[in-house]
């Protein structure tokens, strides 16, 4: 009877863990197009995407996000920010796409379909999702 179990917190990764059941992709949408500025029947949009990972490095994480066309053409790609530090009980850390008041140009379409994303790691290149 001298031996007891105790709970044990379970230590963070140094490297980071997607958690793909948090990833969430939504489409930005403008009343306007910027290929026609001055047409008002237009709706165009563009995506963005967030998730989350579990992390307890302390170097900043760096993302980027290509998107495709339905045929499989590059569209564009963006840098991906990490959204504040990793919470201290949970490890989460979140990632989002840049929030810049211009995005939509140059990027925003009206085509529908079906669209493809790759996430990728800069610090090594590996692909977290496609």
């Amino acid at each position: 009877m001298g031996s007891h179990l105790y709970a044990k917190k379970r230590q963070p990764p140094n490297t980071a863990l997607f958690l793909a059941d948090t990833l969430e992709i939504k489409c930005d949408t403008q009343d306007y197009y910027w290929k026609l500025p001055k047409e008002p029947n237009y709706t165009s949009w563009n995506p963005s995407l967030r998730f989350k990972l579990i992390y307890g490095g302390s170097t900043r994480l760096r993302f980027k996000a290509e998107y495709f066309m339905p045929d499989g053409q590059p569209w564009f790609s963006e840098s991906l920010e990490q959204r504040g530090e990793s919470d201290s009980r949970t490890f989460d850390v979140m990632i989002v796409s840049e929030q810049v008041s211009d995005k939509d140009q140059g990027k925003a379409i009206t085509a529908p379909g079906t669209f493809g994303v790759k996430i990728t790691n800069l610090r090594d290149n590996e692909v977290l999702f496609q």
